[in-house]
C-alpha cells in the first residue's frame, strides 16, 4: 500500500522538474540578442530592443513586430532546442 503512495508524488515532481526551463542567454537575451524567428529565414540578425517578448522567464529580442508577432502566436516553435545550447556540449555534460 505504501508503494501506491509514492506514485502520485513521483509522477508530480517528474512533471514539475520537466517544466523548469534554463537558456542559455547573453547580452540580457536569448541567443546572444538575435531574433529566433529570423533564423527560420537561414539569417541570424540582431534584435531591436523595440521589439521583445519574455517567455519562460527568458528575454528574447525581434527585428521586427511581425516577427515578434509570429513569435507570441506559437513561442515553442521558436525556442532554440537544449536552452540554446550546443548538443555537444549537453551530451558532454550529461555522460559525465
Amino acid at each position: 500500500m505504501k508503494t501506491l503512495n509514492l506514485l502520485p508524488s513521483l509522477f508530480t515532481t517528474i512533471s514539475i522538474s520537466a517544466q523548469s526551463s534554463h537558456y542559455n542567454i547573453q547580452n540580457g537575451y536569448v541567443a546572444k540578442g538575435c531574433d529566433v524567428v529570423s533564423y527560420f529565414d537561414n539569417k541570424a540578425e540582431k534584435g531591436d530592443k523595440k521589439y521583445t517578448a519574455e517567455h519562460e522567464s527568458a528575454n528574447f529580442i525581434f527585428t521586427s513586430k511581425e516577427n515578434l508577432n509570429k513569435f507570441n502566436s506559437d513561442p515553442e516553435s521558436y525556442v532554440p532546442q537544449y536552452g540554446g545550447y550546443c548538443a555537444y556540449a549537453i551530451g558532454k555534460t550529461v555522460t559525465r
